[in-house]
């Protein structure tokens, strides 16, 4: 069996070290199994980063509508809702064209 040498902080080797325990392994053991079997997940692309933050900026204005809603009445609220339909359109049209 070959050997590979990893470097951890003292607080990544203590959380290794609880988390091979709970699993009931050896850290050996643990980290053989993490790195084979474990599952990655990818840091976003710069451009989901943007679809991203305009998704939340989305939910900021469906905020702006509910409030509108309950202030002014559901006309003004739909006529909110109207000027933001098209810019989701096109974000999830972006979006998919994208993957």
């Amino acid at each position: 069996m070959k050997q590979l040498g990893i470097r951890f902080t003292a607080e990544e080797l203590t959380s290794v070290i609880a988390k091979a325990s709970t699993a009931g392994y050896t850290v050996s053991e643990y980290m053989r199994r993490v790195a084979v079997k474990g599952v990655i997940v990818s840091r976003l692309k710069p451009e989901e980063k943007a679809i991203a933050n305009e998704l939340k900026a989305i939910g900021n204005n469906l905020n702006q509508i509910a409030r509108t809603a309950k202030q002014e009445g559901m006309l003004s609220a739909i006529l909110l809702f109207e000027s933001y339909r098209d810019f989701v359109d096109a974000l999830i049209k972006r979006f998919y064209h994208d993957k």
